[in-house]
């Protein structure tokens, strides 16, 4: 089946236009339900971030506008803020771009690609616009945080 591409070229509740690449094998638009679903290889770009799953639905404001991405299925991403360079995987992955914020849920593994710090979870929230991060595990699978510590 040949690759779909779209590029939605506006973004308006980022700070400037930033152009959203998606790549998928299938896609499929509900204007009435203001939904559109992508199945199928999907990897979505924007700016130097970068989610690769097996299904995307992006909802849509009724302007037309994208209010969350989801992403499910193998998903893996890569994100980058102001001061960290994120990699990893989770069951799902959402993005709110009204908040500048992804939500990673479910078996979350990150790592800072800077410091080398790897953390484990059930949900990982990345807010683009503060830098920070919080990760929050379950009752019985608490957060876990593995790094080196250099010792002189």
């Amino acid at each position: 089946m040949k690759r779909i591409i779209i590029v939605l070229l506006m973004i308006g509740t980022f700070l400037y236009a930033e152009k959203v690449e998606i790549q998928a094998d299938k896609f499929e638009a509900d204007e009435m339900k203001l939904i559109s679903l992508f199945t199928g290889h999907v990897i979505i770009k924007k700016g130097k971030d970068r989610i690769e799953a097996d299904r995307v639905t992006i909802h849509f404001t009724p302007k037309k506008k994208p209010k969350r991405y989801t992403a499910s299925g193998h998903v893996r991403f890569e994100i980058l803020t102001r001061t960290q360079h994120y990699k990893g995987s989770s069951d799902t992955l959402s993005y709110l771009p009204a908040n500048q914020q992804y939500e990673a849920d479910g078996n979350v593994v990150i790592e800072e690609l800077k410091s080398g710090k790897k953390l484990y979870g059930e949900k990982i929230v990345i807010d683009r616009k503060s830098g920070k991060s919080e990760i929050t595990g379950k009752k019985n699978r608490p957060v876990k945080l593995i790094f080196s510590v250099e010792e002189k």
